[in-house]
């Protein structure tokens, strides 16, 4: 392979690459020799440029140093790039420079979830977003933890079983479902929702269990307290009567029965949440996709169901309106089968 020119941070002369790019391909590597005194990190970005009529399609971005030193200093470390006019050269360069380093002479590992001190701006924001969100609501304290990768978050992350990945917000499915969530309005009902960020959520148990044979799916919200997220992310939204036999006190009497309740509305769903103690008062609501099938209306209180009527596959508390008696205050849909329902989006907000 032809020997590319590698790039210092700064160095003049240096081609120009557009502000605008996708982190493509990136992974963080760690090697720690307690006898050598070694702790060093080694973090390859493959960024795409965001526009074709460049000379540079594609640039390797490496960082790399010892791991004590962001402690002292957070931009700490060597950042070089190399230069590339085609995708496939680019690959190939970040596949040979990720062997070389994960190879038995360099030994480096690669880490799930690092420090937001390492990478590019771009993939450090990324990267951080996600670590708070885990840190918000595992209620670690304080912000910095261990300088590369804080090994409890890690732990508790991979207990999850529950793929969090943070969107872009500048990107047209962070826009389409912000404003599913606000309807475009600064005010929510009696809420005045700020969506900070959204994650998109995969649960492989939800996504091979999730019902086919029922039709009319529908993305609605579900809320609840900060300190219920962890155990909904690990084992999903659970039928009242599992999360009590689990020990968790139910806080309303369900008044369509023992189901999983949802709304079309975020404003519903806020109500059921609370302010973590983070610092920034941020709130947590699902967005989940729901097959609701044939739906029986209610306008009347009916407590004690279990099940929907025969015939039915889901249950529909109607709001009241001037011109329709009801007594429910909001839109209320009901299920009562874990299948219907998987989570496609969790939603980080201030209200």
């Amino acid at each position: 392979m032809t020997a590319v020119k590698v790039w210092k941070s700064g160095e003049s002369g240096q081609p120009t690459f557009p502000q605008e790019f996708t982190v493509v391909q990136n992974a963080v590597l760690q090697v720690t020799d307690l006898k050598s005194n070694h702790n060093k990190f080694y973090a390859l970005e493959l960024h795409a440029a965001g526009q074709s009529n460049v000379k540079h399609a594609c640039r390797l971005f490496t960082h790399y140093g010892r791991t004590d030193d962001l402690d002292l200093n957070p931009e700490a470390g060597q950042k070089e790039c190399r230069y590339f006019t085609s995708v496939e050269e680019a690959r190939l360069a970040y596949e040979s420079l990720y062997r070389e380093k994960t190879g038995p002479r360099k030994g480096y590992r690669e880490l799930s979830l690092a420090s937001s001190r390492i990478g590019s701006d771009k993939s450090r924001g990324q990267k951080q977003e996600t670590l708070q969100l885990m840190k918000d609501m595992l209620q670690i304290n304080g912000d910095r933890g261990s300088i590369l990768f804080d090994s409890k978050v890690e732990q508790q992350y991979r207990s999850l079983n529950c793929d969090l990945a943070c969107l872009d917000p500048a990107a047209d499915e962070y826009r389409r479902l912000e404003n599913h969530v606000t309807g475009g309005r600064q005010k929510c009902g009696h809420w005045s929702i700020d969506v900070k960020n959204i994650f998109k959520v995969r649960r492989p148990p939800e996504w091979e269990q999730f019902t086919s044979s029922t039709d009319n799916h529908q993305l609605l919200f579900h809320g609840s307290r900060i300190q219920n997220w962890v155990g909904i992310l690990s084992r999903g939204i659970l039928l009242p009567k599992v999360v009590v036999n689990l020990g968790v006190r139910r806080t309303d009497a369900g008044w369509l029965g023992n189901g999983i309740y949802f709304g079309d509305a975020a404003s519903t769903s806020c109500a059921y949440t609370s302010p973590g103690r983070n610092g920034r008062g941020t709130r947590m609501m699902a967005l989940a996709t729901v097959a609701l099938g044939r739906v029986r209306d209610y306008t009347r209180i009916t407590y004690g169901l279990s099940a929907p009527p025969e015939g039915c596959h889901s249950c529909h508390g109607v709001k009241g309106t001037l011109l329709r008696q009801s007594q429910f205050a909001d839109d209320e849909y009901v299920i009562y089968d874990p299948r219907q329902h998987r989570v496609e989006y969790l939603i980080e907000f201030t209200a």
